[in-house]
């Protein structure tokens, strides 16, 4: 299945001060990165918790839909 998958575009955010959503942030980045994930967008926002983690990654989340649309 992951070989499926490789090639649909991923993007992770999270915010680097996230307790409930960092740890299975990373974990899902390391996962995919180790399956195989040729698309694969992860990034931390520092000093960013987790309900303000939409309102920062935004600009990043609409960059990478207009580059995977391309």
């Amino acid at each position: 299945m992951w070989r499926v998958l490789a090639w649909v575009p991923v993007f992770v955010g999270v915010g680097a001060k996230d307790g409930l959503a960092l740890a299975g942030a990373r974990a899902l980045n390391k996962a995919l990165d180790i399956g195989g994930a040729k698309k694969l967008t992860y990034k931390e926002y520092p000093d960013v918790e987790h309900m303000v983690i939409v309102r920062e990654a935004l600009p990043d989340v609409f960059a990478f839909f207009d580059a995977a649309a391309k």
